[in-house]
Formats: structure tokens, sequence, C-alpha cells
């Protein structure tokens, strides 16, 4: 988590931690609901990547 770039892990901890919406990180954040999809997919790629292969089932 701590080697996530800012904004993928400032999107990501408002959605499993607030648990808000994309539509509601986009507007706290004043940025595109598009660009709160890309900087969560960012997050959950990097941190699958970072997890041992036998959690991930790859």
């Amino acid at each position: 988590m701590d080697e996530l770039p800012p904004r993928p892990r400032q999107v990501f901890l408002l959605r499993w931690q607030r648990h808000l919406s994309n539509t509601e990180i986009a507007v706290a954040l004043g940025i595109a609901v598009k660009t709160v999809e890309m900087h969560m997919t960012r997050a959950l790629g990097a941190l699958r990547h970072s997890l041992p292969s036998e959690l991930v089932g790859d």
C-alpha cells in the first residue's frame, strides 16, 4: 500500500475505508469519474502484483 503513487492510494482508501462511490470520490477530489476508475485500476493492479501468486490465483 505504501508503494502506491499518492493519487491512486487516496482513491483506493476513500473507496475501501470510507465506502465512497466512484462518483462521490470524483466530487470530493474534483476529478472525473473515469479518472477515479483509472486510479482504482492502477491501485488494484499494483496491489495484485505485490501479492504472492498463491493468493492471487494466477
